[in-house]
């Protein structure tokens, strides 16, 4: 955004056929909502959908608006605070279902595992973006593998193994297209698959059966086990 203005290039790269289908089918959803409940209370449901959505578009502008490198330059002050907000869920974080993972912002509930996601980003950019981490080898990455660690250990415990587990992937996917070489992704992945029956071992029963619920979904065809 320049002097005001939203900059030409945003609209040039706005992808509208997607934007386009993603508002029609929002669009299909808030008219299904209103007439699956008969009386006001489905029109509510729709118009709080579509104010929901509005609020997303708000933000989808904001957001394309701010220039990506600005956000990298302050990564490790947002890293720094997306771990505090983790480390707070303890403390101050609404349990459900058995769960702390969310925070209460007044009415709403937010979930900052999920906003740690963009922090996590934006740091491991940041810190390949420095002299020191290039060349990409086995020394970066034990230099960036804290940076999925420390993060994902307070994830866990919240409990939420898919978002912590989320963290390794898309950190071994900034390396490489940071350059790293392939033949040290295939020792990670040796190493992985050694650490299997390990890490196996130390899953709980119910995440256990989420993770064979979603290699065969035939075991729960009806989804009680990943409630």
């Amino acid at each position: 955004m320049k002097n005001g203005r939203i900059d030409r290039r945003l609209l040039q790269n706005v992808d509208w056929p997607l934007l386009g289908a993603t508002v029609s089918l929002v669009g299909l959803s808030a008219t299904t909502l209103a007439t699956l409940n008969v009386g006001r209370a489905g029109g509510g449901i729709a118009v709080r959908q579509l104010a929901w959505f509005g609020l997303g578009l708000i933000a989808l502008l904001v957001v394309a608006s701010i220039d990506y490198r600005r956000l990298v330059r302050i990564a490790p002050l947002l890293y720094l605070a997306g771990l505090t907000v983790l480390v707070a869920v303890f403390a101050l974080g609404r349990t459900v279902s058995g769960a702390r993972r969310w925070l209460l912002v007044g009415p709403i509930s937010v979930q900052p595992s999920e906003l740690f996601k963009l922090c996590f980003v934006l740091m491991v950019v940041w810190f390949l973006s420095t002299r020191w981490a290039q060349p990409v080898g086995k020394t970066v990455l034990v230099a960036a593998a804290p940076l999925a660690l420390v993060p994902a250990v307070l994830i866990v415990k919240q409990p939420d193994l898919g978002t912590a587990l989320l963290l390794f992937p898309v950190l071994i996917a900034l390396l490489v297209a940071a350059g790293m070489r392939l033949r040290i992704l295939g020792g990670l992945v040796l190493m992985g698959l050694a650490a299997a029956p390990v890490a196996w071992l130390a899953l709980k029963d119910y995440q256990r059966d989420r993770i064979l619920v979603f290699l065969d979904p035939l075991r729960d065809p009806l989804g009680e086990r990943t409630t």
